[in-house]
């Protein structure tokens, strides 16, 4: 218990107050991709690259007996070759706090130093913020001095296929390297029940396709909504008898309970890992309803891991920087897919 003494009334008789010590925290603070993410070295420059192959189409055809090879048989991986790049972007949380303040907040409920416990609230946050920002449908921008902040291009924006969804001339992937049509479905602005079993199917299929890998095990980042629709796949009308969906019973009798839970989807192609992200979509106007990510085929290259230092203190406020610098970087746009309520690939 935290004790403090209300004198807010015209009274001589303080009353004492029981404060619980540990807050409670209203929003979640776990960031399911980034945490999973590979971590790049530090990086060289603000644009760091990766180089992304293909393979030629295969050769079904002999060489004529007694021929040799000419000029125009000659090959080379050249054409086969394309760079990938990325761009930075810098976060941060600035930190105040008054001395004052410092003092009246320990009364209520912080155990310990008042100080610390801003900085760990922040840095928490500040890892949210690196979480939605990775996540986002948002492009990347190049730094203007003064006035234009560097902006890294979110997973989300990775996976498209039109010119019109690449802006940053400097960093805008090659048309072959961008994510096929058919990884990507169009939702058109619908709710995540429209979402059917088949659209999940054809996209797998649109991946494998593209890679000529026959499995590959993907993490299913899902809204809430489009994870309900995941368990809505294997559920039936209230007769059982539908004609569209397999009936699968769900009634567990020792227990006595429903289960109505999916965590796991496996697919002709890999299995699914079914998560849900409440930060898929801060701040979007045309929200990611799932991302199928190859998780093996992202990175996080962090030149600067979550930092802090602290400023100058003038004797009236304390105050911190909490700071982080890192380039989301989505090694093969093909190994993913999403599905999505814009009405643009």
């Amino acid at each position: 218990m935290a004790t403090m003494y209300d004198d807010s009334f015209s009274t001589t008789t303080f009353r004492e107050r029981d404060v619980k010590e540990n807050p409670i925290i209203a929003i979640g603070t776990n960031c399911p991709v980034t945490s999973r993410q590979p971590k790049r070295k530090k990086l060289l420059n603000s644009t760091p690259e990766w180089e992304w192959r293909t393979m030629p189409s295969p050769r079904t055809t002999g060489m004529v007996e007694g021929t040799a090879p000419t000029g125009s048989d000659a090959e080379t991986n050249l054409s086969y070759r394309y760079m990938l790049k990325g761009r930075f972007i810098k976060q941060f949380r600035y930190v105040e706090m008054t001395k004052e303040s410092m003092r009246m907040v320990r009364q209520y409920t912080v155990s310990g130093d008042p100080w610390q416990d801003q900085i760990n609230f922040f840095n928490l946050q500040l890892h949210r913020d690196l979480e939605a920002t990775s996540l986002a449908d948002t492009e990347s921008v190049p730094p203007t001095d003064g006035s234009v902040a560097s902006t890294t291009r979110g997973i989300a924006r990775w996976l498209s296929n039109t010119d019109s969804r690449f802006t940053d001339s400097a960093t805008t992937p090659d048309a072959t390297v961008r994510t096929p049509t058919g990884s990507i479905s169009l939702n058109n602005n619908a709710a995540a029940t429209t979402v059917t079993e088949a659209n999940v199917r054809s996209i797998l299929a649109s991946i494998a396709s593209a890679r000529f890998e026959d499995s590959t095990k993907f993490l299913g980042v899902c809204t809430p909504n489009m994870r309900s629709a995941f368990t809505s796949f294997s559920l039936t009308d209230k007769s059982g008898s539908s004609s569209t969906n397999f009936p699968l019973r769900r009634w567990n009798m020792p227990d006595q309970t429903i289960e109505a839970r999916v965590t796991k989807y496996n697919s002709d192609f890999g299995p699914i890992d079914i998560i849900t992200s409440f930060l898929l979509n801060a701040g979007a106007t045309s929200p990611t309803l799932a991302l199928f990510l190859d998780m093996g085929n992202l990175e996080i290259a962090l030149d600067q891991p979550v930092e802090y230092q602290e400023l100058f203190n003038d004797g009236v406020k304390k105050r911190g920087l909490l700071d982080t610098i890192f380039v989301q970087t989505v090694l093969n746009p093909q190994a993913h897919g999403i599905v999505t309520t814009r009405s643009t690939y």
